[in-house]
């Protein structure tokens, strides 16, 4: 073997390596809730419907019924009735071929009957069209093309989500593909077996969807245009035209068949209605061709993403001029005939397609894939020459952008609402019922329901339609009545039920057993397990329950599971239910229809409620019902979330009328709720905890005994030194000293003064604990990007079910401080919700600047709103700016999420500046004329943002407002106050300590009472007496008068250098709190009156008259003013005083009761 043909070898291999490696990707997305059950909600939005639930009951029954009645009962016939039913009762489907259900059947024959057999022929399907991408690319632009458009295709949100989608489209699109390939490979190659393929692969097509029928006229067109020349096949013309005629007339026959003249007429009025009208059902969808346009604009930026939409339409914009430069190949010329065969399909059945999202695009999906591999191919041969250096970066732009916007999509798409009690109604009818059962009801049938109930079904609300169609057919044997809905059934018929047949509860829902006669709800003598006579209002009595006292939780689903069925948590495998019976005494007839309260409250670190509180008999039998002296049982069954720990639940059980309770008569003890505590259930955990091998030997040793049932061994933690955004990992180890009865709960706590994140340690229920075992567990605290620095405490917290508890301190980890000037935060940063905004309630920062400077904003969001998008707009006002738009955080729900945004200089103000957050309003549509509406019309939504504002609440954990540290005297007193309002004392004292290392004075005194009353806090009265010293060394000039025993004149001080604005400081210490604001006048006789000129004069004297804010001054504090200012060099003789001008009250002096000035003699300014 040469070297050549080895390279060629290697080269073929890796090619092959990577589709496989593909294949492998595009599957195992692909796989992605394959065995989901049908519970899944539509969308709700007119461009985005989903279907899949829908289209998995609705072939999967069909299918199943093969299986059931057989294909020769069946004529073929697609039987949609549910149960069991006679040949000449069928009621069939006829607006599909039935291939597809054909093929489910088979696979369900192989497989069994459930949700990924079903999904199964559909994934082969689109898996076959990978291999079709592959092929066509390799053939428009060799292996880089087909491994880009294979790899494109893989990730598609189209193909993704709905490639195993059991639908005809999905199946008919392969099949129609596949019979492009034969055809192209036959005028390729003029080899018989793809003449022949192509027969057999358009008659799959056509049996699997209407699409297949549009594949014919595409072909032939391109055959009589570019290839008959080199051939004239006459025959191959007539006998492929003649297939879609032949098989037409096949499903026409087989529609009359199946239903006569009439099956011939409902095809016809269903052709209407998805082609051109609303046909005779008057169903009507009304849009304008425009509508039409802009829904599939739209829906390509969603299923193919913006990227690869742009990469294809600079291909086929490449392509539409190409022919002024050279001429087309027959692989390019068949570009249009594939376009066409996607947009004839459409135009056709433009109804169908709009309404059903996935039908307007998913044959569209092969041709996108590989004209924007082909673009891309074009931009690095054409535009950037090959060169690697400009090549690796705009693949991986490309691949970035297509893989986020990819991402983007399928989180959209697969974030669709759950109805799980479709299914489990269904599930549990088929389960307690045989396949001769016909079902009456209170609620109307799903037909996802239906599919899994598989029983015919009749709705009933009053009781002389039960009595009918009961008396008729005696197969009609279970009522199922919905609690949620029974005001709209008749009275008569809810005590009928209730008084002759038996009833069980499962889901919320009542199930009585129509052929078994005699009430399992009204009672003689009933056995009660455990008995209690508690009397509520003279009107109810409370006779006991019978329960399981103790109950295991199920598993949590395995990572598999969740990925093959989606919410695997909610199928009953995964849920803990247990079953409780309440027994009570009608003791006076009731007009009221009365809430039976029955609640489990446990406790583990905070209080868990199961609460099942109900009306009367799940609201088939209601309090106004009852009859005195009758005994009334209820059974119920009850579910345990997975997230409440497996503990002891107390029962309690109350009565009460909307709000109001009724009070306990009996001679028990009732709680504030007047609610009675009669027993407990006891929870398990799924697996019985095991204790360790072999004694821990932890990082930290401690030894702490509690109570002489446990040991704290020691711990471990995964990091000492802590930064902001870090996840700590706190493992403890401990030692059961004995069995105790009763259960700790184990939180480990970071803390610093008010702050405080804690966790539950996953720890297994100490009641369980074997005596003399080793035990291990541990917790993860993550801390918050914007944490205040400082020394945290982290402590473990232990608290018993019965409320008693202790606290054992384990470290002190030291966070360092983010090096920012905060000016202004609300909340904590603790992960934890602070504030609400809604539309009614915006949130605002209030903070004062000295002159403008640039701000950073910061928000943390905690990911809890009403909606799954929020808005927030960031507005500012100060003395420039009002109500100043900033801009707009969009916030998805779920994610903890932090935003920033950058408050220029000229944007801020001195004084006080307002920071608004805000979530909008709904607002209409923006309607655009002109040539915005042209634009609007070619690009929808391209002029505004087509996200709908969602005029909901929106939770944030804390919102700052900082600038640059510059380490001054306010970036650390700014900082501090921050401090102060979290109860942070220590940090406080900390800020204080490092501004004095480094210099830094005080602007005013008044700012040291901060520090003063932290070290107070803490104990340190040196500290206190050192500040003081130090407020009192800014006094220059000390007077010390007493002025009514409401303030003391400390003294002032001159400030300020020549040249600068020179003023005094005029100190204060406040003696009592006061009410009221005092004006303080100070006026300053001068020598010279030309120091007054531009000042307001008084018989040569200024006048610095203002008002101090007294009525905020506290108690012993210090206080400084600086408002006397603007002082020419010069002699100044100042005089001074406090009087409210409103009544003319002065401030006396307390040792001179006629005197209230204070003379501060003659002051030089130089």
């Amino acid at each position: 073997m040469t070297l050549s043909k080895i390279a060629d070898s290697k080269k073929h291999i890796l090619e092959y390596l990577s589709f496989a490696l593909i294949l492998v990707l595009a599957t195992v997305l692909s796989c992605y809730k394959i065995a989901e059950p049908a519970w899944d909600d539509t969308h709700g939005h007119r461009l985005l419907n989903g279907h899949q639930g829908a289209s998995l009951v609705e072939f999967s029954l069909i299918a199943r019924n093969y299986l059931k009645f057989g294909y020769l009962r069946t004529k073929l016939g697609q039987v949609t009735d549910y149960g069991r039913s006679e040949p000449q009762d069928f009621r069939y489907r006829i607006d599909n071929p039935p291939l597809l259900p054909l093929l489910i059947s088979l696979s369900f024959r192989l497989f069994g009957v459930n949700e990924w057999s079903a999904r199964l022929v559909p994934l082969l399907s689109s898996t076959g069209l990978l291999f079709v991408v592959y092929w066509l690319g390799h053939k428009l632009g060799g292996k880089r093309v087909a491994l880009v458009a294979s790899f494109i295709f893989a990730l598609l949100p189209m193909q993704v989500y709905y490639g195993k989608m059991p639908a005809p489209h999905i199946l008919s699109s392969f099949f129609s593909w596949l019979t492009f390939v034969f055809y192209l490979c036959w005028i390729e190659r003029r080899e018989p077996r793809y003449h022949i393929g192509i027969y057999p692969s358009f008659l799959l097509a056509a049996l699997s969807g209407w699409i297949g029928y549009f594949v014919v006229p595409l072909i032939l067109l391109h055959y009589l245009a570019c290839e008959y020349k080199k051939s004239r096949n006459l025959r191959f013309v007539f006998s492929f035209a003649i297939m879609p005629i032949v098989l037409f007339a096949v499903h026409l026959g087989w529609a009359c068949l199946l239903e006569g003249r009439e099956g011939f007429n409902k095809l016809f009025d269903l052709f209407l209605f998805r082609a051109l009208s609303g046909g005779a059902s008057e169903g009507r969808f009304v849009f304008t061709m425009w509508d039409f346009y802009a829904a599939g604009y739209t829906r390509s930026g969603l299923f193919f993403t913006g990227t690869v939409c742009v990469l294809s339409t600079l291909w086929l914009t490449i392509w539409l001029v190409a022919p002024f430069w050279k001429r087309l190949s027959r692989w390019d010329m068949f570009i249009p005939a594939l376009i066409v065969f996607g947009l004839s399909h459409n135009l056709v059945f433009r109804n169908l397609v709009y309404i059903h999202d996935f039908t307007m695009l998913f044959h569209f999906a092969p041709l996108f894939a590989i004209t924007a591999a082909l673009g891309t191919q074009f931009i690095v041969n054409k535009v950037l020459a090959n060169k690697w250096m400009w090549t690796i970066p705009f693949i991986l732009a490309v691949g970035y952008c297509f893989g986020t916007q990819s991402d983007s999509a399928l989180r959209q798409l697969h974030k669709v609402a759950i109805l799980p009690d479709i299914y489990l109604l269904g599930t549990k009818i088929s389960e307690i019922t045989d396949e001769s059962t016909k079902v009456l009801s209170s609620l109307g049938l799903d037909y996802r329901m239906g599919f899994y109930a598989d029983r015919p079904w009749a709705v009933t609300t009053d009781l002389d339609t039960l009595v009918r169609l009961s008396q008729a057919d005696s197969r009609y044997s279970l009522y199922v009545l919905d609690s949620a809905s029974t005001e709209g059934i008749g009275r008569n018929l809810k005590e009928y039920l209730v008084r002759n047949y038996p009833v069980e509860t499962f889901y919320g829902y009542s199930f009585f057993d129509l052929r078994d006669a005699g009430s399992n709800t009204i009672l003689q003598n009933p056995r009660i397990e455990h008995p209690a006579d508690v009397t509520f209002d003279d009107k109810l009595m409370f006779l006991g329950y019978n329960a399981e006292e103790v109950v295991q939780k199920k598993r949590e689903p395995s990572w598999l599971e969740k990925y093959l069925k989606g919410h695997a948590e909610l199928l009953p495998e995964h849920r803990t239910f247990f079953r409780i019976t309440y027994f009570w005494r009608c003791l006076e007839e009731m007009e009221k229809d009365y809430t039976l309260v029955t609640q489990f409250d446990g406790h583990h670190g905070k209080t868990y409620r199961i609460d099942q509180s109900h009306q009367g008999v799940n609201g088939a039998y209601p309090t106004p019902m009852w009859r005195v002296g009758e005994v009334i049982r209820e059974e119920y069954q009850v579910e345990v979330p997975a997230d409440y720990p497996p503990i002891r639940y107390a029962l309690w059980v109350g009565v009460r009328d909307g709000e109001e309770r009724l009070e306990v008569m009996s001679d028990v003890e009732a709680d504030e709720e007047n609610r009675v505590r009669l027993g407990e259930i006891e929870i398990l955990p799924a697996e019985r905890p095991s204790p360790l091998a072999a004694e821990p030997q932890p990082q930290n040793r401690v030894e702490v005994n509690i109570n002489d049932e446990l040991v704290l061994l020691g711990y471990d933690l995964s990091e000492r030194n802590l930064q902001p955004g870090d996840q700590l990992r706190v493992t403890t180890y401990w030692q059961s000293l004995g069995k105790t009865e009763r259960d700790y709960a184990i939180q480990v706590e970071l803390r610093n003064g008010g702050y405080k994140v804690r966790e539950i340690l996953d720890i297994a229920p100490t009641r369980l604990w074997e005596e003399g075992g080793y035990y291990q567990s541990s917790a993860v605290i993550a801390v918050n990007p914007h944490i205040l620095g400082g020394t945290y405490s982290l402590n473990l917290g232990l608290e018993r079910d019965d409320g008693t508890g202790m606290q054992a301190s384990l470290a002190s980890l030291d966070i360092p401080r983010q090096r920012r000037h905060i000016i202004r935060r609300l909340g904590k940063a603790n992960y934890g919700g602070s504030e609400i905004i809604s539309p009614d309630e915006p949130l605002s920062l209030r903070f004062d600047l000295g002159e403008r400077e640039a701000l950073e904003l910061v928000a943390g969001w905690t990911g809890k709103a009403g909606g799954e998008e929020t808005r927030v707009e960031v507005y500012i006002t100060n003395a420039y700016w009002r109500d100043r738009y900033l801009g707009t955080w969009v916030m998805k729900s779920g994610d903890y999420r932090v935003t920033k945004r950058k408050i220029g200089k000229v944007l801020t103000a001195p004084g006080q500046n307002v920071i608004e957050l805000r979530v909008p309003e709904v607002r209409e549509r923006v309607h655009n004329v002109g040539w915005r509406g042209v634009v609007d019309r070619v690009f929808p939504d391209l002029l505004q943002d087509p996200r709908t504002d969602y005029d909901g609440p929106i939770q944030i954990d804390f919102a700052q407002v900082s600038s640059r540290w510059e380490e001054d005297w306010d970036d650390y007193y700014d900082l501090a106050k921050v401090y102060t309002e979290r109860g942070m004392i220590g940090e406080v004292a900390r800020l204080y300590e490092e501004a004095v290392d480094k210099g830094v004075e005080p602007g005013q005194v008044d700012d040291l009472a901060l520090f003063k009353e932290a070290y107070r806090a803490l104990g340190e009265e040196g500290k206190v007496g050192e500040i003081e010293e130090r407020i009192a060394g800014h006094i220059a000039h000390k007077v010390n008068v007493n002025l009514g025993d409401k303030v003391e004149f400390l003294g002032h001080s001159l400030r300020g250098k020549e040249g600068d604005d020179q003023g005094i400081s005029l100190f204060f210490r406040c003696l009592e709190g006061m009410e009221e604001d005092y004006t303080l006048w100070v006026h300053g006789e001068v020598e010279d009156e030309s120091l007054l000129e531009g000042r307001r004069r008084e018989a040569r004297y200024a006048v610095f008259d203002h008002l101090l804010p007294t009525s905020r001054w506290e108690a012993e504090e210090v206080y400084q003013d600086d408002d006397v200012k603007g002082l020419r060099p010069g002699r100044y003789h100042f005089t001074l005083g406090l009087w409210r001008p409103e009544d003319g009250s002065r401030l006396w002096w307390e040792d001179d009761p006629n005197a209230h000035v204070i003379d501060l003699g003659w002051v030089e300014v130089r």
